[in-house]
């Protein structure tokens, strides 16, 4: 009987695909190429009809297509949509019975083009499995590609776990693909599926003689020789491993060794190294070759192997006394590194060696240590005498302060009104809402705003933001009684008042021009153009709205300038005797205190606490007050300088109510400490939990005012972030804010003794950071904040406290600190050779060392 939709319905209802394929092969093939167009409607009609109420129809509508559809384009076609892409989910037995009985020339074809709609990420193992069944069926192979490689090597992974068990080197010795698709895991980065057993199953088929020894060996020379992380490349460093190749079938591949020894990632370049000290034992290793590849690693920060290259290049100069000098020279290329022990190790090999080398060696030797300071320089010229030049250490001058950014020009028109408004619903960043709010005032003062098109207004008025509603309603000039605020949780919510009072007062009482606008990026206003503005409204007879004035003050930066001064005490209105008032007075003065808060153990997740144990995880944030309401801020002081934090309430770990760190800083400007006390929950959470979101740190050193409690605790939790690009823009902030005179380089280096003595915050984070600050230039605070850090590390001795004196050592050396360290005698005048001990006495002896 004819191909129906109607004869169809009752097998996919039921989902039986024994009913459906002996419908689809009762009937002839004239009758089957006919219902083609019907199929391909409906699939593209995606789950129409009855059968939309089984899981997926792509298994049964699979079979439909292979056999009604005429090429294998127009069935892969159909079999790539989105809904037919489970393939996992058709039953291969009869795809391929129907394709049988059909005859179909093309199913190699089919399965080649399948091959090419193969997802780039995480291949599902039956969607290969079906793939392959119609390579096989029709005699074809796969292209060699990313996802076919990344498919086949999920299949055969899957397969070991589940209906076929047994070592991974049995499936892949049972593969048809071995020989074609292997090599694709060597050549194409970033397959997954090698993680696991690859390398051993590989190894394995080449100690039984199915893979060839060479080519492997090869492929994964060359593999490891490409760049990658060491998570990528680790699977090629055990296969490498696994081989354990003599150095006859290394040496033909130097060159790739040499390059990994000072290129790759630890893991990597350690292998190596092994593989070239057996090269060199072999006599196979140019003495040329081994002295480039030394001076580069060398210079590489992992300590452990620039130990070992330097205690090689011993070796080598005692088994060589005739080229010591040339050994030496690439040894003193360590005498440069960060390490002061490694340091020390290099003048320890240049002592043993030093009578074997000429003058002018022992010269260049001295010009290498020239830059040597502390103990260690006196060690170097001990050892190498007058050739030892004097060069007194450098140190390297700060970066200046931010420069301001100015703020992109005001809007103009109605069109760009509208282009900004449509972006604001998308990236609703502190800046546009500003220009934003700028320009409905300025073109309703021209008679503009009415051109804004409606239909760019309407998705305002449904959304989510209550501030997007508030513009809706003031650009649309809705008459009536002014909104209800919402209560103040945060400084964003002055952002949402501003657009309620923008909302209610633009129709009933305009003004020529807003006050608050800044007028550069950071939310400064420059206290001229404030004074201008504030003449506009008085010639205009025009009062400035209760929330724009405030906010204006808060924004406007201090100044000394007379002529502003005088412009300022000349203004008529109250409102202007407030502004003259403000800029005499100074600002908000505010009582900040340290609050402790303990928490449940956090995993990684950046939000949730995990309850996993007995042990609780301390956070430190500040409370705030103003020390007395000021008269000149009625609405917004209190508000926006009081911060309430139980020390016992665990809610404030969670930001209920989160703050745009950019709106945050915007609203406050010139107030540092206060923007850092909102801000300091996220921020912690850098260190204490897995967050990422660092943009409120380079804030921080965009604002002003004074610094306290608040900006050295978000130092010090920033310094402690768990993600390099966290610590990175602390670092920073930290360059910024403690290039201005004061005692937060100390304050900071007190939180940093509290927080790490106990592991709230790893002190192996905050080491890193603080050498980066030193090698930017800020010496003189670094060594502030070492120095306010240690007497209670020193107690603690907490993990990196060795790192830390060391760091401490290269500070105090570069600056010519002499002095005590509360604690340290203790820690130097144990016994033994721990590091510990080692470097409290390194810095002992360099701070007790000669002036001058």
């Amino acid at each position: 009987m004819p191909l129906t939709w109607a004869g169809l319905a009752r097998p996919f209802s039921h989902t039986d695909s024994a009913a459906l394929t002996a419908l689809l092969l009762g009937a002839t093939e004239r009758e089957r190429l006919a219902f083609a167009a019907e199929i391909e409607r409906r699939i593209r009609a995606d789950r129409e009809g009855p059968w939309a109420r089984s899981t997926s129809p792509a298994g049964l509508f699979g079979l439909t297509v292979i056999a009604c559809m005429p090429t294998a384009a127009r069935a892969a076609a159909l079999l790539s949509r989105r809904s037919m892409r489970d393939w996992g989910l058709i039953r291969v037995d009869r795809f391929l019975e129907i394709a049988r009985v059909r005859g179909l020339p093309w199913l190699g074809d089919l399965g080649v083009r399948l091959c090419g709609r193969l997802p780039a990420r995480d291949p599902a193992p039956r969607d290969w499995e079906f793939v392959e069944a119609l390579l096989i069926e029709g005699d074809a192979e796969p292209p060699v590609t990313g996802p076919v490689v990344r498919a086949w090597l999920t299949a055969i992974n899957q397969s070991r776990w589940t209906v076929r068990q047994g070592p991974l080197a049995d499936h892949f010795r049972a593969s048809p693909w071995l020989d074609l698709l292997l090599p694709g895991a060597f050549e194409i980065d970033g397959l997954s599926g090698l993680e696991t057993d690859f390398p051993y199953a590989v190894a394995q088929l080449t100690a039984e003689g199915r893979l060839d020894r060479a080519t492997v060996l090869a492929a994964t020379a060359d593999r490891l020789a490409r760049s990658g992380t060491a998570p990528a490349l680790r699977p090629f460093t055990r296969l490498h491993d696994a081989l354990s190749p003599a150095p006859a079938e290394t040496a033909p591949h130097l060159p790739v060794y040499a390059r990994l020894l000072p290129e790759a990632p630890s893991p990597v370049a350690a292998m190596a190294r092994g593989v070239l000290q057996a090269l060199d034992d072999d006599r196979r290793l140019p003495l040329e070759t081994l002295l480039e590849v030394s001076a580069a690693t060398l210079a590489r920060t992992e300590k452990t192997l620039v130990r070992a290259q330097i205690d090689w290049l011993d070796r080598v100069a005692r088994r060589e006394p005739d080229r010591a000098g040339e050994i030496l020279e690439t040894v003193a290329v360590a005498l440069a590194h960060p390490s002061l022990d490694l340091r020390e190790r290099a003048l320890g090999v240049i002592a043993v060696h030093r009578d074997a080398a000429g003058p002018e060696t022992v010269a260049r030797l001295a010009a290498a240590a020239g830059g040597l300071t502390g103990t260690v320089r006196a060690m170097a010229g001990a050892l190498l005498g007058p050739a030892l030049a004097e060069s007194p250490g450098v140190v390297a001058t700060p970066p200046a302060g931010p420069r301001a950014i100015p703020m992109p020009p005001p809007i103009g028109s109605a069109a760009e009104l509208a282009e900004e408004l449509t972006a604001l619903t998308h990236d609703a960043t502190a800046v546009r809402w500003e220009r934003v709010m700028a320009g409905v005032v300025a073109l309703h003062h021209t008679g503009a705003l009415s051109e804004v098109p409606g239909e760019v207004l309407a998705p305002l008025w449904t959304a989510f933001d209550e501030g997007l509603r508030f513009l809706a309603r003031a650009i649309h000039g809705v008459p009536g009684p002014a909104p209800a605020l919402p209560p103040f949780n945060v400084p964003a919510d002055v952002l949402t008042w501003r657009l309620a009072e923008l909302s209610t007062w633009l129709a009933g009482s305009p003004v020529p021009v807003l006050l608050a606008t800044p007028t550069d990026v950071s939310g400064s206003i420059g206290a001229g153009v404030l004074v201008d503005r504030m003449e506009r409204l008085e010639e205009a007879g025009r009062d400035p709205w209760p929330f724009d004035f405030e906010q204006a003050l808060l924004r406007v930066a201090p100044t000394r300038d007379a002529t502003v001064l005088a412009r300022a005490a000349a203004l008529g209105s109250p409102d202007g005797e407030r502004l003259a008032e403000w800029f005499g007075a100074g600002r908000i003065e505010t009582a900040g205190i340290r609050v402790e808060q303990p928490a449940g153990n956090f995993g990684y997740d950046a939000w949730t606490p995990i309850d996993a144990g007995p042990e609780l995880i301390r956070r430190v944030l500040v409370t705030m007050a103003p020390r007395r309401d000021d008269p000149r801020l009625l609405l917004l002081g209190r508000p926006l300088f009081t911060i309430g934090r139980r020390p016992t309430a665990r809610e404030d770990y969670l930001s209920f109510h989160h703050c745009p760190p950019d709106v945050l800083a915007m609203t406050l400007p010139h107030d540092r400490e206060a923007v850092a006390a909102w801000a300091l929950p996220e921020i912690a959470a850098l260190a204490d939990r897995d967050s990422r979101d660092d943009t409120a740190l380079p804030l921080l050193g965009d604002c002003s005012g004074p610094s306290g409690p608040a900006v050295a605790l978000a130092l010090a939790y920033g310094l402690g972030a768990r993600h390099q690009p966290g610590r990175a823009a602390a670092v920073d902030t930290y360059l910024a804010v403690t290039a201005e005179s004061g005692p937060l380089p100390a304050a900071v280096g007190a939180e940093l003794g509290d927080l790490c003595a106990d592991g709230t915050v790893k002190l192996t984070r905050v080491v890193p950071a603080l050498a980066d600050a030193h090698a930017a230039g800020a010496s003189a605070a670094v060594w502030e904040t070492v120095t306010g850090a240690l007497p209670p590390l020193l107690k603690a001795t907490p993990r990196g406290l060795p790192d830390l004196l060391e760091l401490a050592t290269r500070v105090a050396s570069d600056l010519g600190r002499r002095g005590e360290i509360p604690g340290l005698d203790a820690v130097a005048g144990r016994r033994g050779g721990a590091r510990l001990t080692r470097e409290a006495k390194r810095l002992q002896a360099t701070l007790a060392g000669p002036l001058g």
